[in-house]
């Protein structure tokens, strides 16, 4: 299971690979990202598949899965 989400009212996105809700911060962040969604069309052949979390449904899966920041600077 690999997706990413944002979430709504927020800012940002994050990747969730199966275990851990990653987001990608510092000025390289986007590009970074856009790498990872392009390895992932690459290798797949198709879009990641992406969500909107309510605030609501981020706390509680914020709860189960703490996000890990990942700097790329």
């Amino acid at each position: 299971m690999l997706y990413s989400f944002a979430v709504k009212g927020g800012t940002g996105t994050m990747l969730f690979d199966g275990q851990n809700t990653l987001a990608f911060t510092g000025k390289n962040a986007k590009a970074a990202y856009d790498h990872y969604v392009g390895t992932y069309k690459e290798i797949m052949g198709k879009e990641l598949p992406h969500q909107i979390k309510t605030e609501a449904q981020f706390k509680l899966w914020s709860e189960l899965y703490p996000v890990k920041y990942l700097s790329f600077n």
